[in-house]
């Protein structure tokens, strides 16, 4: 009866090798999880500098029409 109280004292919990797999695992699939998540931030931001091309040209074009600068006519303008 008491070797039974001993081993399951004894299994209970987990090793620091499983830990240390799990943290290894952990790292991996957060590195997947970067590299895929690059080309879509790197699209992102070239489609930001796509539409910021399209405002400034489109302001420039107001301020053509209307007088003054393209800057007038952008509120926190990227042109």
């Amino acid at each position: 009866m008491s070797n039974t109280l001993n081993q399951l004292k004894r299994e209970e919990g987990f090793t620091l090798i499983e830990l240390m797999i799990v943290m290894v695992v952990l790292g991996i699939l957060a590195g997947i999880v970067i590299f895929a998540v690059d080309p879509f931030e790197t699209a992102a931001t070239n489609a930001k500098a796509g539409a910021d091309a399209d405002i400034c040209a489109t302001a420039a074009a107001a301020a053509k029409a209307g007088g003054g600068t393209a800057n007038d006519y952008v509120e926190g303008s990227p042109c």
